[in-house]
């Protein structure tokens, strides 16, 4: 194969592959989220949901609330519930430490805490990658989960966590 064959050969893959990089470009969607820890598994919120992340100073325990309400905290002076959402997804508690950190959620006028074993910071994930198929012990709660990156990060569907019955404490 002549030299000039080559490089034209070269420049129309190279051209095809432009194209479809700008295409699948245009097509995926961005989204930045926080990732964090909570038992072994790595899951991710959002950032349109995330207001902060602060570390529990103190958590005041409130009798008779359900069980993945851990108690609430004073955050510049807004009392805040702290949920694990590992109780409300049905899977094992874990004690709570001075290592974890509470993520800030907001969404049409709800605030509360997310507890977290360990806060990883930001990431990025293209919504178009996200499988359908959610791990086995996580059933319960497959209406709160958006899919899983191909990393095998939990994406949380805040807006179905947020506008749950379940969540809204009344007693």
């Amino acid at each position: 194969m002549k030299p000039e064959e080559k490089q034209y050969i070269l420049r129309e893959r190279a051209l095809r592959l432009k194209n479809v990089s700008n295409k699948e470009m245009t097509e995926r969607s961005t989204i930045n989220g926080i990732e964090f820890l909570l038992s072994d598994e790595h899951y991710i919120i959002p950032n349109s949901f995330t207001k902060e992340v602060t570390r529990i100073n103190a958590l005041t325990e409130i009798p008779g609330a359900p069980d993945f309400v851990k108690g609430i905290i004073n955050f510049r002076g807004k009392i805040l519930s702290v949920l694990d959402i590992r109780l409300f997804f049905g899977l094992q508690p874990k004690g709570i430490t001075n290592l974890n950190s509470v993520i800030l959620v907001e969404w049409n006028e709800l605030e509360f805490g997310i507890l977290a074993d360990q806060i990883f910071g930001n990431i990025n994930y293209d919504d178009t990658d996200l499988f359908g198929e959610i791990p086995e012990h996580l059933s319960q709660a497959d209406s709160f989960i958006e899919g899983v990156t191909q990393k095998g990060h939990i994406v949380l569907d805040m807006k179905a966590l947020m506008d749950s019955k379940k969540i809204i404490v009344h007693k």
